[in-house]
Protein backbone atom coordinates (compact mmCIF):
# COMPACT_ATOMS: atom_id res chain seq x y z
CA UNK A 1 0.00 0.00 0.00
CA UNK A 2 1.26 3.52 -0.60
CA UNK A 3 1.69 6.11 1.46
CA UNK A 4 -0.91 8.58 2.59
CA UNK A 5 1.49 11.58 1.28
CA UNK A 6 2.28 9.98 -2.28
CA UNK A 7 -1.28 9.28 -2.85
CA UNK A 8 -2.39 12.74 -2.04
CA UNK A 9 0.58 13.81 -4.06
CA UNK A 10 -0.30 11.96 -7.24
CA UNK A 11 -4.10 12.64 -6.61
CA UNK A 12 -2.66 16.59 -6.73
CA UNK A 13 -0.80 16.16 -10.15
CA UNK A 14 -3.80 13.94 -11.67
CA UNK A 15 -6.10 17.07 -10.68
CA UNK A 16 -3.82 19.89 -12.04
CA UNK A 17 -3.80 17.45 -15.19
CA UNK A 18 -7.16 17.20 -15.57
CA UNK A 19 -7.39 21.81 -14.68
CA UNK A 20 -4.69 21.95 -17.47
CA UNK A 21 -6.17 19.90 -19.78
CA UNK A 22 -9.26 21.96 -19.67
CA UNK A 23 -7.41 25.16 -19.88
CA UNK A 24 -6.05 23.95 -23.44
CA UNK A 25 -5.09 26.33 -25.83
CA UNK A 26 -5.75 25.22 -29.40
CA UNK A 27 -3.99 27.06 -32.08
CA UNK A 28 -6.31 29.18 -34.83
CA UNK A 29 -3.41 29.41 -36.98
CA UNK A 30 -1.16 27.62 -38.16
CA UNK A 31 1.54 29.77 -40.37
CA UNK A 32 3.95 26.60 -41.18
CA UNK A 33 0.33 25.23 -43.05
CA UNK A 34 0.87 24.57 -46.71
CA UNK A 35 -1.30 27.16 -48.47
CA UNK A 36 -2.06 29.09 -45.18
CA UNK A 37 -0.87 32.17 -47.29
CA UNK A 38 -4.19 32.29 -49.79
CA UNK A 39 -6.79 32.79 -46.08
CA UNK A 40 -4.52 35.94 -46.01
CA UNK A 41 -4.80 39.03 -47.53
CA UNK A 42 -3.74 42.81 -46.81
CA UNK A 43 -6.60 44.57 -45.48
CA UNK A 44 -6.77 47.38 -47.39
CA UNK A 45 -9.30 49.02 -50.22
CA UNK A 46 -10.02 46.69 -52.66
CA UNK A 47 -7.72 43.81 -51.03
CA UNK A 48 -4.72 46.07 -52.89
CA UNK A 49 -1.78 46.86 -50.82
CA UNK A 50 -1.84 49.65 -50.15
CA UNK A 51 -2.37 49.46 -46.51
CA UNK A 52 -0.46 46.44 -45.39
CA UNK A 53 2.27 43.64 -46.97
CA UNK A 54 3.25 40.36 -45.43
CA UNK A 55 5.22 37.56 -45.59
CA UNK A 56 5.35 34.25 -43.99
CA UNK A 57 9.11 33.76 -41.83
CA UNK A 58 10.84 31.60 -39.65
CA UNK A 59 10.71 33.25 -35.99
CA UNK A 60 12.40 31.16 -32.66
CA UNK A 61 9.60 29.40 -32.07
CA UNK A 62 8.27 28.06 -35.75
CA UNK A 63 6.91 30.05 -38.50
CA UNK A 64 5.14 33.71 -37.71
CA UNK A 65 3.63 36.71 -40.08
CA UNK A 66 5.75 39.63 -40.57
CA UNK A 67 3.31 42.67 -41.92
CA UNK A 68 4.44 46.29 -42.85
CA UNK A 69 1.61 48.50 -42.69
CA UNK A 70 2.68 51.28 -45.29
CA UNK A 71 1.35 55.32 -44.87
CA UNK A 72 -0.90 56.21 -47.34
CA UNK A 73 -4.18 58.60 -47.94
CA UNK A 74 -6.68 55.23 -48.91
CA UNK A 75 -6.59 53.27 -45.77
CA UNK A 76 -7.36 54.38 -41.87
CA UNK A 77 -6.70 51.14 -40.70
CA UNK A 78 -4.29 49.31 -42.50
CA UNK A 79 -3.24 45.52 -41.58
CA UNK A 80 -4.47 41.72 -42.48
CA UNK A 81 -7.13 40.00 -42.48
CA UNK A 82 -7.42 35.96 -42.25
CA UNK A 83 -10.16 34.40 -43.52
CA UNK A 84 -12.23 30.92 -42.55
CA UNK A 85 -14.40 28.79 -45.05
CA UNK A 86 -15.49 26.94 -43.51
CA UNK A 87 -16.18 29.01 -40.31
CA UNK A 88 -14.22 27.89 -37.34
CA UNK A 89 -15.64 26.88 -33.62
CA UNK A 90 -14.34 28.14 -31.09
CA UNK A 91 -17.04 27.48 -28.47
CA UNK A 92 -15.44 25.75 -26.02
CA UNK A 93 -13.43 28.71 -25.27
CA UNK A 94 -13.99 32.23 -24.29
CA UNK A 95 -11.39 34.18 -26.39
CA UNK A 96 -9.15 34.87 -29.06
CA UNK A 97 -5.09 35.81 -28.22
CA UNK A 98 -3.07 36.86 -30.92
CA UNK A 99 0.84 36.97 -28.92
CA UNK A 100 2.65 39.91 -31.27
CA UNK A 101 5.75 42.15 -31.19
CA UNK A 102 6.55 45.61 -32.33
CA UNK A 103 9.34 46.24 -34.65
CA UNK A 104 9.01 49.86 -35.43
CA UNK A 105 10.29 52.78 -34.16
CA UNK A 106 7.46 54.12 -32.14
CA UNK A 107 4.42 52.25 -30.14
CA UNK A 108 1.59 51.31 -32.23
CA UNK A 109 -2.28 50.25 -31.09
CA UNK A 110 -2.91 47.24 -32.28
CA UNK A 111 -6.44 46.02 -32.83
CA UNK A 112 -7.74 42.56 -32.94
CA UNK A 113 -11.47 42.03 -34.87
CA UNK A 114 -13.10 38.55 -34.56
CA UNK A 115 -15.98 38.61 -36.74
CA UNK A 116 -19.13 36.79 -37.96
CA UNK A 117 -20.76 36.49 -41.16
CA UNK A 118 -23.21 39.34 -41.69
CA UNK A 119 -24.10 42.57 -43.33
CA UNK A 120 -20.87 45.11 -42.16
CA UNK A 121 -23.25 47.86 -40.94
CA UNK A 122 -24.78 45.82 -37.99
CA UNK A 123 -21.54 45.49 -37.31
CA UNK A 124 -21.26 41.55 -36.58
CA UNK A 125 -17.71 41.26 -34.53
CA UNK A 126 -15.87 42.00 -31.68
CA UNK A 127 -13.24 43.93 -31.05
CA UNK A 128 -10.05 45.27 -28.63
CA UNK A 129 -7.16 46.71 -28.42
CA UNK A 130 -3.22 46.95 -26.72
CA UNK A 131 -0.62 49.35 -26.95
CA UNK A 132 2.70 47.95 -27.50
CA UNK A 133 5.62 49.97 -27.35
CA UNK A 134 8.91 49.82 -30.02
CA UNK A 135 10.44 46.65 -29.16
CA UNK A 136 8.26 44.82 -27.15
CA UNK A 137 5.89 42.06 -27.43
CA UNK A 138 2.64 41.83 -25.98
CA UNK A 139 -0.73 39.99 -26.44
CA UNK A 140 -4.13 41.48 -27.86
CA UNK A 141 -7.26 39.78 -26.80
CA UNK A 142 -10.83 39.47 -27.65
CA UNK A 143 -13.72 38.31 -25.30
CA UNK A 144 -16.67 36.48 -26.98
CA UNK A 145 -19.06 39.17 -26.33
CA UNK A 146 -16.79 42.03 -25.64
CA UNK A 147 -16.10 45.28 -27.22
CA UNK A 148 -13.18 48.04 -26.68
CA UNK A 149 -13.58 46.20 -22.92
CA UNK A 150 -17.71 46.36 -22.56
CA UNK A 151 -20.55 44.09 -23.66
CA UNK A 152 -20.64 43.99 -27.35
CA UNK A 153 -21.94 42.05 -30.56
CA UNK A 154 -23.47 38.32 -28.95
CA UNK A 155 -20.57 36.74 -31.13
CA UNK A 156 -21.21 33.35 -31.95
CA UNK A 157 -18.27 31.52 -31.07
CA UNK A 158 -19.12 28.69 -33.50
CA UNK A 159 -19.10 30.75 -36.31
CA UNK A 160 -15.68 32.25 -36.81
CA UNK A 161 -15.50 33.67 -40.42
CA UNK A 162 -12.39 35.52 -40.11
CA UNK A 163 -9.53 37.44 -37.50
CA UNK A 164 -8.80 41.20 -38.36
CA UNK A 165 -5.54 42.53 -36.92
CA UNK A 166 -4.80 46.39 -37.81
CA UNK A 167 -3.44 49.43 -36.46
CA UNK A 168 -4.25 53.05 -36.63
CA UNK A 169 -3.09 55.01 -39.52
CA UNK A 170 0.48 55.48 -39.61
CA UNK A 171 2.41 58.37 -40.23
CA UNK A 172 5.40 56.37 -40.71
CA UNK A 173 6.00 52.32 -42.08
CA UNK A 174 5.06 50.13 -39.32
CA UNK A 175 6.50 46.94 -38.75
CA UNK A 176 5.22 43.67 -36.82
CA UNK A 177 5.22 40.02 -36.11
CA UNK A 178 2.27 38.00 -35.39
CA UNK A 179 4.10 35.35 -33.32
CA UNK A 180 0.63 32.79 -32.67
CA UNK A 181 -2.77 33.21 -32.65
CA UNK A 182 -4.89 30.95 -30.30
CA UNK A 183 -8.46 30.02 -28.65
CA UNK A 184 -8.08 29.90 -25.10
CA UNK A 185 -10.25 30.64 -21.87
CA UNK A 186 -13.19 29.55 -20.97
CA UNK A 187 -16.95 30.42 -22.18
CA UNK A 188 -18.17 33.09 -20.43
CA UNK A 189 -14.83 34.90 -19.79
CA UNK A 190 -15.02 38.08 -19.24
CA UNK A 191 -12.17 40.99 -19.86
Amino acid sequence: MMPRKTMAGIAFILTLGICAGAQDDKLVVDFAQKGIEKQIRGNAPNNTKEGAEFIISDGAKGKVLDVKCIPNSLHVYPGVSIDFDPPLDFSKFGRIEVDLTNYSQEEIIFCLRVDNAGYWQTEPWNTEQKIIQPGRSGTVAVHFGYSWGKPGFKLDPSKIVSLMLFVSKPKTERFFRIERIRATGKPGDKP
